[in-house]
């Protein structure tokens, strides 16, 4: 059994994405003018709901590809400012020696050259982007992805990302898969001020 910290695949975070808060729900509202609604909106809650969900989803599509994996939610890390990053999802996972290298078999063997692709599309330095991993599927391989590297945990987690990606699992799949917790909103009280 490995045990491997890393960000969580698919979730792109929620400022600007499928997952932003400003849900219709509450837009509609909001909107409403003939009647006043005191809205309870906890985006902090709201986030870390939302999160523990997809740390679910993601899980259950594992399970449901026969890759033994736990995922346990650590933290929702939002930075300071949207600039050059995005919310991202830390996450605990254990995942089976067998399972482990089903995937690594997945990507460098079944999958090189599309995981290739990927990895250049992903994880090649260029302008305005600086890239703290090469993107040679080689090194990935033989160093990346090896239990005593500082970046086993983030490559793992770009792994798994290439795999929900080459699989066709989209953040719109992962988003209604949880939009139960998406479109959640505490109305506390209604009065009607009907004129």
């Amino acid at each position: 059994m490995k045990t491997i910290e890393t960000f969580l695949p698919v979730f792109n975070g929620f400022y600007g994405t499928l997952f932003e808060s400003d849900s219709a729900e509450e837009s509609e509202l909001r909107d409403l003018d003939k009647t006043s609604y005191e809205v309870n909106f906890d985006y902090k809650e709201y986030m870390e709901r939302v999160s523990i969900a997809c740390v679910g989803a993601i899980q259950q599509y594992l399970l449901h590809d026969n890759i033994a994996v736990g995922i346990e939610f650590k933290e929702l890390a939002s930075p300071r400012e949207y600039n050059f990053t995005n919310d991202t999802i830390w996450v605990e996972l254990k995942i089976s020696e067998d399972s482990f290298d089903y995937l690594m078999k997945y990507c460098f063997v079944d999958n090189a050259k599309e995981f290739q692709e990927f990895l250049t599309r992903e994880y090649a330095s260029r302008s305005g982007f600086v890239s703290f991993v090469e993107d040679d599927i080689k090194q990935w391989e033989s160093e990346f992805l090896q239990e005593e590297s500082k970046y086993f945990g983030k490559c793992f987690g770009g792994l798994l990302n290439f795999y929900f990606e080459n699989e066709g699992y989209t953040d719109a799949d992962l988003q209604n898969d949880v939009v139960q917790e998406c479109s959640y909103i505490e109305v506390l009280d209604a009065t009607d001020t009907i004129d």
